[in-house]
């Protein structure tokens, strides 16, 4: 068996041209040459048929989908790399996580936990990491976080992401903002303490 990969104008891995017999046989560097040269020829058919065209397309129209409800959800979106040796780094992260956590795209991507939080909210953050590879699919729970954009309250929900070997690579953060809602139920439930302990009459 031989092959090489197909990509599509953007870069993006579509396919592989294949070469197969029942006989092995050695590939030398003229042998490479002419497969890759193949391998071309059919990256030109894909993109100039119809089918493939519109395969494309429809590829760039799901990305442009994508980022549109990225970078505009009121959610905090972002995502979390999972190192082999079991460690985490912050990647990508919308507009919304950045206003409500305070912390910049360039201060998040690429580092730790320990290296952006104190000791004991870095820890707290990657116990909720492993629970979501160990699980090995999506959990939900809720968090006060006291980050540099303030004391605020979430629901959060992480989905673990595989590579091709079953391996969770990333995690997918969603985190819902409840500090508002909080806040309103703190004040009503106050509210209703105060009606029920007065000796006054009281009428709503």
């Amino acid at each position: 068996y031989a092959g090489v990969p197909l990509r599509s104008p953007q870069g993006w891995i579509v396919g592989t041209l294949c070469l197969a017999h029942d006989r092995p046989r050695t590939f030398g560097p003229e042998d490479r040459a002419i497969l890759e040269g193949l391998g071309t020829w059919a990256e030109c058919e894909l993109l100039h048929s119809q089918p493939g065209t519109e395969w494309i397309a429809s590829l760039q129209e799901a990305q442009a989908r994508y980022r549109g409800l990225f970078q505009h959800t009121s959610d905090a979106l972002f995502w979390v790399e999972v190192h082999p040796d079991g460690s985490f780094t912050y990647g990508d992260n919308n507009p919304a996580h950045q206003h409500l956590t305070g912390l910049a795209d360039h201060v998040l991507r690429g580092r730790r936990p320990d290296e952006l939080f104190p000791p004991e909210l870095a820890r707290l953050l990657e116990e909720h990491y492993r629970d979501a590879v160990e699980a090995r699919h999506p959990i939900r729970y809720e968090e006060t976080l006291d980050l540099p954009g303030g004391l605020r309250h979430w629901s959060t929900e992480l989905v673990p992401l595989f590579d091709e070997a079953g391996r969770v690579t990333h995690l997918a953060g969603i985190s819902r903002d409840l500090t508002e809602r909080r806040k309103l139920e703190d004040e009503n439930r106050t509210l209703a303490e105060m009606i029920r302990r007065t000796d006054n009459g009281v009428i709503l």
